[in-house]
């Protein structure tokens, strides 16, 4: 009984440590948008972390979406850092995949690019007031009713609202723009309505085109009979052309020689006016650069972690780099174990 019992304790135990370090994101806004994000979880459920029977986190779907567009990038567990610095962003209707290298280094396997109609759900919401953007953090959705959280991939959307839709709190402005990229499933999004009507159209033909009825063709002119001109007629009549004349140039002789004279005006163009060689790109990390700098330099890191608000790319044996807002700030290297 008391193995029982301690064994018991032991799971409830390993259960709350996994629970602890699952992906999940508490929802977060300005003070002033707490009230819009609390009806915006209402109507957009979270997933919520559990933990499945044999021990391992998962995610229970709650609210599930359908993708809309293309362009959301998602990433395994093993890459989930790459969540917050690779998002998808709506702006102008349009969703923009990211398009830095650091985004696309991770195999094959490990990303994915989510299709239209693709099944997620949300796992936060991140209110900005003082930018007027929405962050939406994803995972794959199945068809189960749970999700185990290495077995999905992980994605984020920032959609730029309108000026002042979150001061105002309006909960209908911020859902017209989460509708261009998500939707309930089973709801009717514009999208879709719209290809609808288009595969209506292309199913019934298209509209039958009036035209004029043709013109009836000309009765055929009675051909004349043919008889030899008279004499005076013969005198009348010009004299015949005179024969080309031999030393004529001929057309294609003239195309050879309009051909010639373009071969030789291109030879004579000076090599002065080739364009000069782009400046060499810099091969060293320095303060001061770009994620994408870095990333042309070294290659994809091979840790990738957010701390503190801070990006951090570990290179092992080589270099520990540090960026803040997007910038170098700090250089260690490594030494060889």
């Amino acid at each position: 009984m008391r193995r029982n019992q301690a064994g018991d304790r032991i799971l409830a135990l390993t259960a709350m440590a996994l629970l602890a370090v699952l992906p999940a994101k508490q929802a977060m806004a300005d003070s002033g948008s707490a009230p819009l994000l609390a009806r915006l979880t209402r109507v957009y459920r979270l997933a919520s972390p559990a933990i499945e029977t044999d021990g391992s986190p998962a995610f229970v779907r709650r609210t599930l979406l359908l993708v809309q567009q293309t362009g959301v990038v998602g990433y395994d567990h093993a890459n989930i850092a790459l969540e917050e610095i690779c998002p998808a962003r709506l702006e102008a209707d349009q969703l923009i995949p990211p398009r830095s290298v650091l985004c696309s280094a991770p195999v094959s396997q490990s990303r994915k690019v989510f299709p239209v109609a693709d099944r997620v759900c949300v796992t936060a919401f991140r209110l900005s007031e003082a930018t007027d953007r929405l962050s939406i953090y994803l995972i794959e959705c199945g068809a189960g009713a749970r999700i185990r959280t290495d077995q999905t991939f992980y994605a984020m959307i920032d959609v730029q609202l309108p000026k002042g839709s979150l001061e105002t709190g309006s909960l209908a402005a911020v859902q017209s723009e989460i509708a261009k990229i998500l939707v309930p499933e089973g709801s009717t999004a514009p999208r879709q309505a719209d290809e609808a009507k288009s595969e209506t159209v292309s199913a019934s033909g298209p509209e039958p085109v009036h035209e004029a009825p043709p013109l009836p063709a000309p009765a055929p002119a009675s051909q004349p009979a043919s008889t030899p001109p008279s004499p005076a007629e013969q005198e009348r009549m010009p004299p015949p052309l005179p024969p080309l004349s031999a030393s004529a140039p001929s057309a294609s002789d003239q195309g050879t020689d309009q051909k010639t004279d373009t071969a030789t005006d291109t030879a004579a163009i000076p090599a002065a006016n080739a364009l000069p060689d782009q400046a060499a790109q810099p091969r060293t990390v320095a303060l001061g650069q770009t994620v994408d700098q870095v990333a042309a330099i070294l290659g994809a890191p091979s840790i990738a972690g957010i701390a503190g608000g801070k990006l951090i790319f570990i290179y092992p044996q080589r270099f520990r780099i540090v960026f803040l807002n997007g910038k170098v700030i700090e250089i260690d290297p490594l030494k060889n174990s």
